[in-house]
């Protein structure tokens, strides 16, 4: 999950994730708030965007309501308010993604809503007679997933559909006094209407215009970060930012002191390869397939590849039992083979092994079985002659070395960064590695690597 530079700022984080039928929505932001759902709204497990839940309102009096007038935007001049949305059907006059305001005055309010047409708009009112509306001109379409957002940034009010702009305006009255924030819920007139569909990942950040100009949607969930101290970006020898700051004791060795918001002095460790973290862990692998839609996580039961230089790589790998992401694989350009595991602490660790385009897919059906085959191929890899020495790794698990002429191959458990180009130590010995080869099934897993000394 990538780093969110202003978590502290978000107000208001629903993941919407939980057990179909759920009217639980914990907050995940760093002040969690109370949400209450009201009417039907409740997880749905059958259809999101990530996470494996959404928030759904069949349309008749269903919205969210945040207990705490502690998340209005009144009195903020920049704010960013974001979600996944789908709809289910199209309002008859109008259907809210927020209202914050009061259901029962026409005064101050904001509100982001979609009209009959799918139209998306924005409307800021600071007083009756004040009220100003911002409208896209792009439609949304039942039973598909859009990211909308409106960024207020001082004067400035803009709505991006799936990061394109799509609508812009000011609002320069000072809007002092709201009470309420509602999800799902908008105002027309003096009634309010809720929405026919779901709504994941919804978003609230105060102060900060996260938007300005057109972006990239986002790939992923919204990241939270409740159960790390501190993290920071830094160059790494992995070819990432790879620093990651935790908790430790004060004599742990290669700490260093930092001020920190939790008052107490804390202590960081910056690890750059942090294998030296995993201990006895679990380790599995997750394929995500890479869809017009979005990033789809499947379970895989098996993958190989062979990496290398000098020509193509390959990859592919198995999904069992895989009815639930047919629609998903059918409609997949790419997948992206990661390795994961536990630290003892139980954050998870998750690192990309490779990424291959989909050049063939093959479904196979029996009578208790129908899997999903993909398989691709994509460039080599960069050889290097004399690979910096940041780059060398140790192969463990050794369980054979055959050596033909001045070719060295070995077999030894997977490593999770050695790559082609690398330099790998073979019982002290150092070889340049021209190839991996991977085999990772439920029973067992290993790597056969092969270069010259």
């Amino acid at each position: 999950m990538a780093l969110d530079p202003n978590y502290t700022d978000v107000a208001l984080l629903l993941w919407c994730n939980g057990a179909d039928g759920s009217p639980v929505f914990p907050d995940q932001s760093a002040t969690p708030k109370t949400v209450s759902a009201v009417g039907n709204a409740a997880v749905d497990t059958d259809i999101s965007k990530w996470g494996g839940g959404a928030a759904f309102f069949d349309g008749s009096g269903d919205y969210l309501s945040v207990s705490t007038s502690a998340l209005a935007l009144a009195g903020i001049g920049t704010w960013t308010v974001e979600c996944w949305i789908r709809l289910q059907a199209l309002p008859g006059v109008a259907a809210g993604i927020f209202f914050n305001g009061s259901t029962s005055s026409d005064l101050q309010r904001i509100q982001l809503q979609i009209g009959a047409t799918g139209a998306v708009s924005a409307y800021l009112q600071a007083a009756a007679g004040t009220g100003v509306t911002i409208a896209t001109t792009t439609t949304l379409s039942p039973g598909t997933w859009y990211h909308v957002a409106v960024v207020k940034s001082a004067t400035s009010v803009k709505i991006f559909i799936d990061g394109v702009e799509s609508a812009s305006g000011t609002y320069s009255t000072a809007i002092t006094s709201i009470s309420s924030f509602y999800v799902g819920l908008t105002r027309s007139g003096g009634t309010m209407l809720s929405l026919n569909g779901h709504i994941d990942d919804f978003r609230v950040t105060t102060g900060v215009a996260r938007y300005t100009a057109n972006f990239t949607r986002p790939a992923e969930q919204f990241p939270d970060y409740d159960s790390f101290d501190g993290r920071a970006s830094a160059p790494s020898p992995l070819g990432a930012p790879a620093l990651v700051g935790r908790l430790v004791v004060p004599d742990i060795a290669g700490s260093a002191t930092a001020p920190s918001p939790l008052v107490v002095s804390v202590q960081l460790v910056g690890f750059t390869d942090f294998t030296g973290l995993l201990g006895t862990s679990i380790v599995g692998y997750a394929m995500d397939l890479i869809t017009p839609g979005g990033t789809v996580r499947v379970p895989i039961s098996s993958w190989q590849a062979t990496l290398r230089t000098g020509g193509s790589c390959y990859a592919q790998c198995v999904v069992p039992a895989c009815s639930p992401w047919v629609a998903a694989l059918s409609s997949a350009t790419a997948f992206r083979i990661s390795r994961v595991a536990l630290i003892p602490d139980g954050t998870a660790i998750e690192h990309v092994m490779l990424d291959s385009p989909v050049d063939t897919l093959a479904f196979d059906r029996g009578p208790q079985r129908h899997t999903a085959t993909l398989s691709g191929y994509s460039p080599g890899l960069i050889a290097d002659a004399a690979p910096p020495a940041i780059y060398d790794r140790s192969l463990m698990g050794l369980r054979s070395v055959s050596l033909s002429g001045d070719n060295v191959r070995v077999r030894c458990a997977i490593d999770w960064l050695l790559r082609p180009g690398h330099r790998a130590y073979v019982e002290g010995s150092p070889m340049i590695v021209d190839y991996i080869n991977y085999y990772a099934m439920t029973t067992d897993e290993y790597c056969d690597v092969g270069g010259a000394p």
